[in-house]
């Protein structure tokens, strides 16, 4: 999954939840921003298994107006997030 954003009226380091992109099938992907801090985590999980779950995080220092890109990867061995191609 890979996309391109750009916060409007936010910086990373907000209060707020930002949910980035989120489907939910069998497997259930999640990118978003956490409330706490400057985290952007990548959550994987399988309805059928839901002990495989997992997540990775990073951390971001976002201003508003300016573009990020946004790569995900994942297999059954690795997961990986890419922020501005890092």
């Amino acid at each position: 999954i890979t996309f391109w954003l750009q916060p409007i009226n936010w910086e990373s380091n907000d209060s707020s939840f930002h949910v980035l992109f989120e489907t939910h099938g069998k497997t259930s992907f999640i990118i978003y921003k956490y409330f706490e801090d400057s985290k952007l985590i990548w959550f994987v999980g399988d309805k059928n298994r839901p002990a495989l779950a997992d997540k990775i995080e990073a951390k971001v220092n976002w201003k508003p107006g300016n573009w990020q890109h946004l790569a995900v990867t994942w297999s059954p061995d690795k997961m990986q997030l890419y922020v501005n191609g890092e």
